[in-house]
């Protein structure tokens, strides 16, 4: 047997290792550690919205489980409004959202929202984002309960990519 033809089986017996052992894991409850920009953003109809240049933003980090849940999330934004109650969401579709957190800017427009979501993240369907979950910042005066009552596009921050849910299970 050639060292090369060696090499291609160790190569192949490694590869079927890393994928016994990745995915069994991570269906098996482990999380996955991501992140997700968010941003203020212009409508463009049918078609991907374009970033405020200079406009407001922030960042989620997360942890999401095997069922889509957050273990673990922190989000922190600049350029609000000060004093402004704001609530973190995941977009259910019009007009629903899931609460993921509520926090109000500070005297500098900044806000923080940590915490966890023990309901499952979802996507609302949109085409744009390949089954990818949206979680938005919007002023929870705009919100009543988890229905969005006030459609404010300027003082409201969108996902970038979407989160990238679990289809493992």
């Amino acid at each position: 047997m050639s060292t090369r033809t060696r090499l291609l089986i160790v190569l192949a017996v490694v590869a079927l290792m890393v994928v016994a052992f990745a995915v069994p894991a991570f269906a098996a409850g482990k999380s996955v550690v991501g992140h997700e920009s968010l941003y203020a953003k212009t409508p463009v109809e049918g078609g991907p919205w374009t970033i405020v240049p200079g406009g407001a933003s922030g960042k989620m980090m997360f942890k999401l489980t095997a069922t889509n849940t957050l273990s673990k999330f922190v989000f922190n934004g600049r350029g609000l409004v000060p004093g402004m109650s704001y609530s973190l969401v995941n977009h259910l579709g019009w007009p629903n959202v899931g609460i993921l957190g509520i926090g109000v800017a500070d005297e500098f427009g900044q806000v923080h929202i940590a915490g966890k979501y023990t309901t499952a993240l979802v996507s609302d369907g949109d085409r744009l984002l390949n089954g990818r979950a949206k979680v938005w910042l919007i002023p929870t005066a705009n919100l009543n309960g988890t229905v969005i009552n006030v459609w404010d596009v300027p003082s409201m921050l969108f996902e970038g990519k979407g989160i990238k849910l679990n289809t493992l299970n």
